[in-house]
């Protein structure tokens, strides 16, 4: 499977680089699960490395595998690791996008690439460190409204800006709650109390 580069045009040399990298990424998988899915990952991150500048094959390679264990041979975990590449790619949209209409596809298809990976204490675990980082990139952009608006510029852009991220707080709010909601709910926790009150205890932050 060749990198397709879509509509980006590469020198020679870089196309080189980004060819190595493929091949050497691509030799650690093995015979990882839904490969065909996991080699296209691997491509576009190799491509948009390169297309920010970065053209060394061991750290495009490097880039490209981040994340992923070359142990996850099953198709299983090639297939939450295809979820969670998607569901960082979402949030990173998420974080820049002002349009309305778009950041509700992105949000939709947000939770249906989280539903992949099922209610256990590693999504609720993600689903806080997010929250964490929606509350501070808010307060990032509400000291940046401020500042334009004391200095009477537009900000227009600014403000759409922060009623997303606004936004986004809420809804992973309310899917963690879900999430620990459905851990309540399993038997195994109901029957480990230790267990279940680390998930009552999660459902409230």
């Amino acid at each position: 499977m060749p990198i397709d580069l879509e509509h980006g045009a590469f020198e020679p040399e870089a196309i080189a680089a980004m060819g190595e990298a493929f091949k050497a990424a691509c030799k650690e998988l093995r015979d990882a699960g839904e490969r065909e899915l996991v080699r296209k990952l691997i491509a576009k991150r190799i491509i948009a490395a390169a297309r920010r500048g970065e053209l060394d094959p061991v750290r495009l390679r490097a880039m490209a595998l981040r994340g992923l264990s070359v142990n996850e041979t099953s198709p299983a975990a090639s297939y939450r690791f295809v979820a969670r590449a998607n569901i960082n790619h979402f949030r990173d949209r998420l974080r820049s996008e002002t349009d309305a209409a778009s950041r509700s596809i992105l949000q939709k298809l947000l939770v249906q690439e989280e539903d992949k990976l099922g209610a256990d204490f590693a999504l609720l675990d993600d689903l806080s460190r997010e929250i964490v980082k929606c509350q501070q990139w808010i307060e990032r952009q509400r000291a940046l409204v401020g500042t334009l608006e004391r200095d009477g510029r537009d900000a227009t852009t600014a403000s759409a800006l922060l009623n997303g991220l606004s936004e986004s707080l809420i809804i992973h709010q309310h899917y963690r709650q879900r999430v620990a909601t459905r851990l309540q709910q399993n038997p195994f926790y109901r029957e480990n109390p230790r267990r279940l009150a680390q998930v009552q205890s999660s459902g409230r932050a």
